[in-house]
């Protein structure tokens, strides 16, 4: 998994300054000591199993890289401890990680939240090697709150999350826009414009992060700060685009 290159880049361009995507500070806080209740709701959880115990991890959404939550255990003996343990983000984007040990010398590791997203898991081990690893599907389903996920039974799976715009996802989309001969005229008609007077976000959640003029046409990168699905994002855009791909959290199209 890339946590670092293009999509932590900050870029400079014509249209003013965006910030790269936070990487939340690493702090190992206990569950249920110092972080507010939050109402009931359906819970999406992912599990995989660490080949031996852990010093540290990051999720990251699967499509786009951003990092959503990270922890750390630097300050335990070794590494973690059976537990249950909240990221440490003032954001409200509250994700919970459980970690059991597996008899073997490994653990039984899950991540817990409010948002549907498919991830991407960054651990490390004492020795300093990381590993990345992809949890299988499916996403398992709790209707309880996070503070009550010990004594929660699964109520049901998801295989296909980004199918479904009725739930919330974690972070930006990465709208990816190419056109074989447009200008910047046409990219903030067509693009920009749209996607600010949209009801769905605030104007202030849209940066364009990347605008490059080529010999022909112009590659753009926009996030677009939102719990939405793509489909949501791609009917805002005006000249009719050809969909390229969409994938999880980010939307390429084509101007022609």
């Amino acid at each position: 998994m890339r946590l670092s290159g293009r999509h932590l880049i900050v870029f400079l361009i014509a249209a003013g300054i965006c910030s790269a995507a936070p990487i939340f500070a690493e702090e190992n806080i206990p569950a249920g000591n110092t972080v507010p209740a939050v109402p009931s709701g359906t819970l999406y959880q992912v599990a995989f199993k660490a080949a031996r115990p852990v010093t540290g991890m990051a999720i990251a959404e699967y499509s786009t890289g951003e990092v959503l939550a990270s922890w750390s255990f630097s300050g335990s003996a070794s590494s973690s401890s059976s537990g249950t343990y909240y990221n440490n983000d003032t954001s409200g984007r509250k994700f919970l990680l459980s970690i059991k040990d597996s008899g073997d010398n490994g653990q039984f590791i899950s991540v817990t939240s409010r948002f549907a997203n498919l991830l991407r898991v960054k651990v490390t081990y004492a020795d300093g090697i990381g590993q990345e690893i992809v949890p299988d599907f499916p996403i398992v389903l709790f209707n309880c709150s996070l503070e009550d996920m010990t004594t929660c039974a699964p109520g049901g799976s998801l295989s296909s999350p980004y199918q479904d715009c009725s739930r919330a996802f974690a972070g930006y989309v990465e709208l990816v826009v190419t056109h074989s001969g447009g200008t910047w005229k046409e990219f903030e008609q067509n693009v920009l414009q749209p996607l600010k007077i949209s009801p769905e976000w605030n104007a202030a959640d849209i940066c364009t992060f990347v605008f490059r003029k080529l010999d022909r046409g112009f590659y753009a990168e926009v996030r677009i700060t939102t719990p939405n699905c793509l489909q949501t994002v791609s009917q805002k855009l005006q000249g009719n685009p050809a969909i390229l791909s969409a994938q999880g959290r980010q939307l390429i199209v084509n101007y022609k």
